[in-house]
Parts: C-alpha cells; sequence; structure tokens
C-alpha cells in the first residue's frame, strides 16, 4: 500500500506505507529526492511515525496546519501527532467501538471523524484545534 500527502508548503511528500512495516509507518520524502527515485529511496526518508508492533495504523488524515490525526485498529483512541517530527501531541479518547471515516484539512482547524460500536450508531464527530491548548496534553 502507497498513500500519500504532498506537502504544498515545504515541497515534501508524507507517505503511509507497509513497505518493511507489516502495521504501516508514515514517512517523508525530502523535496530533493525526485519522484523517479522515490520508491527506491526509501532508506533515505525520514520516520514521521515509526510502525507499533502492536497496532496497525488504519489512517491518517493531515489536519490544522501542523498536525497528523491517526488512526489505529485495535485501539480506543484517536492519536494527534505533530505533522513535522511525529511526536505525540494528544489522545483522543473514544468508546470501544471504530472509528470509519476521517476527514480534515491542513488549512482547516478542525476535523470530523465517524465512530460507531454495538451500542452507538454512526455518529460523526467534530475536532476543532484552535479551542486546544498548544502544548502537549500526553
Amino acid at each position: 500500500l502507497f498513500v500519500y500527502v504532498y506537502d504544498k508548503d515545504s515541497a515534501n511528500t508524507v507517505y503511509y506505507l507497509d513497505l518493511k512495516a507489516v502495521n504501516y509507518k508514515i514517512q517523508r520524502k525530502p523535496a530533493l529526492i525526485g519522484m523517479s527515485t522515490a520508491i527506491l529511496g526509501c532508506a533515505h526518508w525520514d520516520t514521521v511515525i515509526a510502525e507499533d508492533p502492536d497496532r496497525t495504523l488504519d489512517s491518517v488524515v493531515p489536519v490544522a496546519g501542523d498536525k497528523l490525526l491517526v488512526v489505529y485498529i485495535e485501539d480506543t483512541y484517536l492519536y494527534v501527532h505533530h505533522y513535522a517530527t511525529g511526536k505525540l501531541l494528544y489522545r483522543i479518547p473514544l468508546g470501544i467501538g471504530t472509528v470509519n471515516q476521517c476527514y480534515g484539512d491542513r488549512d482547516d482547524t478542525e476535523a470530523f471523524f465517524s465512530f460507531n460500536s454495538f451500542l452507538e450508531p454512526p455518529t460523526f464527530y467534530r475536532a476543532d484545534f484552535s479551542l486546544v491548548e498548544k502544548t502537549s496534553m500526553v
């Protein structure tokens, strides 16, 4: 699997991939590496979020300028990481269930996600990052 998000501000590209990472990881291709050598040169990319041996990374959405909204399978949290460093900033606790979809944009301060469980029908939630302090909450 090879999913990417182009960072128009720095000309870097952020990839969500399973190359040498069964549970997926997030890597950034520096702007200086051309696309023709990008796949062959993955060893030279920066790892933003390393593979977690205990959980499978399910999806990643860049949001609120400098954040990545990260969903893992078999977990009861949404995670918010710093876009450039991968540092964990916040955990958003959820009940036992499934995050189905995440929507967001780096140019907006809001992100939306759908959550459901056996006891709760699919419900959309809004996370407004402009209301959260800039300091780490972890």
